[in-house]
């Protein structure tokens, strides 16, 4: 296994996009049940000989995949997640100037929100209570943990990178297609390996990302989201 520095923080803030308006649609924060067993990573994604002690360069593939997603292009995602017993379809379009300026807007059964992260400034938007609800700012790429291995494989002619928690044992599954270099799909595992979302992109535009799409809408109610209090030693 290799070590990455850095992907996975991106690759799991990416899968968890869609977790808001799940959220709001399961009406409470989910407790702490047991996701239903869906299909494990595919059997014939074929691992690649383990790297060196001390190699921790994050693969070419995934990197240039990663650059093309954040970088003045908009696409569409389809996410499918189990909460609270139910399985909630969530449909998105991002839109990404770089990796700092970005915008997210999703529906789940009806309901529409918005995301956006614009430099130092991080917001919610709920169309139906015409609110916004500022949050912190997502951590960017840099702030990583270290503690984080991967695995290279194929599924046909994708290429496969499974990453691994160390602390969690969450792992999520990204493939990409090693041609245009472009993300094919994205899957997130338990500790189980039962597959908890996933994720597929499509609708690839690369585009200039005006600055007009991180502002907020006029006239919406702004709120602060609750602070986390502090935790008891």
């Amino acid at each position: 296994m290799k070590k990455s520095a850095s992907i996975l923080s991106v690759l799991l803030a990416l899968s968890m996009m869609a977790a808001p308006v799940l959220a709001q649609e399961a009406a409470a924060p989910a407790p702490e049940t047991k996701p239903a067993v869906e299909a494990a990573p595919a059997a014939d994604a074929k691992p690649a000989a383990e790297a060196k002690a001390g190699d921790s360069k994050i693969p070419e593939t995934l990197t240039k995949a990663y650059e093309k997603m954040t970088a003045n292009v908009t696409f569409s995602m389809e996410v499918k997640t189990k909460m609270n017993g139910q399985e909630f379809v969530s449909k998105t379009k991002a839109y990404f100037k770089d990796a700092k300026h970005y915008r997210m807007d999703s529906e789940v059964a009806g309901q529409k929100t918005r995301m956006v992260v614009d430099g130092e400034i991080a917001w919610n938007y709920m169309e139906a209570a015409n609110m916004i609800m500022t949050m912190p700012v997502p951590p960017s790429p840099t702030d990583l943990k270290k503690d984080i291995e991967y695995v290279e494989g194929k599924d046909g002619e994708n290429v496969t990178y499974t990453f691994t928690d160390a602390a969690t044992k969450m792992k999520v599954v990204s493939t990409v297609n090693p041609k245009d270099m472009l993300m094919v799909k994205m899957n997130t595992f338990n500790e189980k390996g039962e597959l908890v979302s996933e994720m597929t992109y499509s609708d690839w535009k690369f585009e200039a990302v005006d600055d007009s799409t991180f502002k907020k809408p006029e006239g919406a109610q702004e709120m602060k989201m609750p602070e986390q209090p502090a935790p008891t030693k």
